[in-house]
């Protein structure tokens, strides 16, 4: 029987969920020259796919930007394949994945997301220096739409029953990733309506660097993406220093919050007409302080990685 796995490649950060295993990590990707060299001598964990090699590194970056074309990308296959690595336990996967709603309507990108995703890949993965080889054959690929993982995980727990009769609540579920936000409505257990816009943690970090950096004109000072920490703290090390931005932050928070209420709006989604409101996703984390909730609206505990769960439970459900 093949295994099944949930997987979300954003570009933020990597969720992979499979049996009792769940992984989240940063999505930062670094191709090695050869170059290369650290004085203890270990590069980490190498990984190696059609002759080249690479490692997760804080200077690494993801197979990023907003362009649907990213799925369809050798980045994107490799940051899949190393995620699944993580994980497996069966060279046979069933694989679910999520994409942004806009893409998701897509059926010509969906199709050609599964023919490239896809078949048999060979990933070797060196770890001290000791070299494994993992053969991977992505038998059966589900494409669903990102924020359809919370739904799944809030109304299913891990013996795939639900909860407390939530399969007769009509949800709003606002998925809040590194590049767009995504929202899903619902009546019961039926997509209602899909929308989204291009708005996330990505806006986040580019103010934050554009207004630290006006503070510091005509200082010696100079920060860049690469400076902000992956939960985006307003406390940055750098110079020898710690330079506290909290003020500056909070205030980018606050107008990435106004942006996002213009989304909902836009969407023609009426919140007042839902049981639930659920924000998810990294970006819920990042602005649960700055989120006006309704009486009826949480923050997602697990936020970060419910929709990678819900994938999980969803493969589960859709195999049987």
């Amino acid at each position: 029987m093949a295994q099944k796995i949930g997987l979300e490649v954003a570009n933020g950060f990597i969720k992979v969920v499979s049996t009792d295993t769940e992984i989240t990590y940063p999505n930062k990707l670094k191709p090695l020259t050869g170059r290369e060299f650290n004085v203890l001598g270990d590069l980490g964990v190498i990984y190696e796919y059609e002759g080249r090699q690479y490692i997760l590194d804080e200077n690494g970056i993801s197979s990023g930007g907003r362009s649907s074309n990213r799925y369809l990308t050798k980045d994107y296959l490799l940051e899949l394949l190393i995620a699944i690595s993580q994980v497996i336990t069966d060279r046979n996967i069933v694989l679910t994945i999520g994409v942004p709603c806009r893409d998701f309507e897509n059926v010509t990108l969906k199709e050609k997301m599964m023919k490239h995703l896809g078949g048999r890949h060979v990933l070797y993965v060196t770890t001290k220096g000791e070299k494994e080889e993992f053969v991977i054959n992505i038998s059966q690929i589900h494409i669903v739409c990102e924020p359809l993982g919370t739904l799944c995980d809030f109304v299913f727990n891990e013996g795939l029953q639900i909860v407390n009769n939530r399969n007769k609540f009509n949800y709003v579920i606002i998925d809040i990733g590194y590049s767009t936000t995504d929202i899903l409505a619902t009546n019961g257990l039926q997509v209602d309506k899909l929308a989204g816009d291009d708005v996330g943690c990505m806006d986040i970090i580019n103010e934050f660097v554009r207004q630290i950096n006006a503070k510091c004109q005509g200082t010696d000072h100079h920060f860049t993406d690469s400076d902000i920490s992956s939960e985006i703290s307003p406390l940055i090390e750098k110079y020898g220093k710690t330079f506290d931005f909290t003020d500056e932050l909070n205030e980018v928070k606050n107008d990435i919050v106004l942006k996002l209420n213009a989304t909902i709006r836009k969407s023609g989604i009426n919140l007042s007409h839902y049981d639930r409101i659920i924000y998810t996703g990294g970006g819920a984390l990042a602005l649960k302080d700055h989120i006006d909730l309704r009486d009826n609206a949480i923050i997602y505990p697990d936020a970060q990685i419910a929709n990678a769960r819900g994938f999980y439970k969803f493969a589960l459900i859709k195999e049987g």
